[in-house]
């Protein structure tokens, strides 16, 4: 629907900015997120019945994932004007605008899709359903009174509305599976200082690198600022979680293997 307004309402050059925006800021994190689901799909529909352990894996896996894909996305967000013209070249400079705020939902839609996972394996598909509905309803407006602002407008609009498009299974969800707030924000916790930290630092490299320079010269000086602090805090603050983390997967991807491996025909 974001689309189609766009397109209605600034015409074709405006929406080629728009797709391109989308394909940008969708493509990484919906490649994590596909192998990450590929895991926790069968796992949570063995756990449905043990809410204390359907509660235990979320948390494993929001942690997990917010880790990979908030710095991912929010490092986007922050270098946006240089990707933009290094990955389009300089006449879709454009696109920087409408990236930048959809980099920041697509962070929120990846976790909102583990939510929507988990709300499934506990079979309330019906409010799943109710929510498609309902997003498509009020999402549509909001990009015809956004367009009058522009393509960076409409994008922001995603995230102006997420409180009811993602707030309300996220509210769903914790309430399913007895889990507090607080608990959830201290779970992302990490992600989300390192995240916070690794932006400063590359807004602050931006405002001392010349004008001038190429753009992929800026571009990969912020890139392994913000890749560098962003590793840094976490090794520093969070070494025990992140290893924690590594040998579980490792683990887990292990017995998936060997059950496969068990599962095939012997030759």
């Amino acid at each position: 629907a974001d689309g189609i307004v766009v397109g209605r309402t600034m015409g074709t050059a405006a929406l080629g900015s728009y797709r391109f925006a989308i394909n940008l800021a969708s493509a990484p994190a919906e490649k994590i997120a596909t192998l990450i689901m590929r895991v926790t799909s069968p796992l949570f529909a063995n756990v449905q019945s043990d809410i204390a352990m359907v509660r235990r894996y979320f948390l494993i896996f929001t942690d997990s994932l917010a880790l990979t894909v908030c710095p991912l996305m929010f490092g986007l967000a922050a270098v946006a004007p240089d990707f933009a013209v290094v990955a389009l070249g300089p006449r879709w400079a454009a696109v920087a605008t409408p990236l930048r705020w959809l980099a920041i939902y697509v962070a929120l839609r990846t976790m909102n899709t583990l939510m929507t996972q988990v709300l499934t394996s506990l079979r309330q598909t019906s409010f799943t359903m109710w929510m498609s509905l309902l997003t498509a309803a009020v999402m549509a407006p909001t990009f015809f009174i956004a367009s009058r602002w522009g393509p960076g407008a409409v994008a922001a609009s995603w995230l102006v509305m997420a409180p009811l498009t993602i707030g309300l299974p996220a509210i769903r969800l914790l309430r399913s599976i007895r889990l507090s707030f607080k608990e959830y924000c201290r779970v992302l916790g990490p992600s989300l200082v390192g995240s916070a930290v690794m932006v400063a630092i590359i807004l602050m490299l931006r405002g001392y690198l010349p004008g001038t320079a190429p753009a992929a010269l800026r571009l990969a000086l912020q890139v392994a600022a913000g890749g560098a602090t962003y590793a840094g805090i976490l090794l520093i603050f969070y070494r025990q979680r992140v290893f924690r983390y590594f040998q579980f997967f490792r683990q887990l991807w292990r017995n998936r293997s060997r059950d496969r491996a068990a599962a095939s025909p012997s030759a």
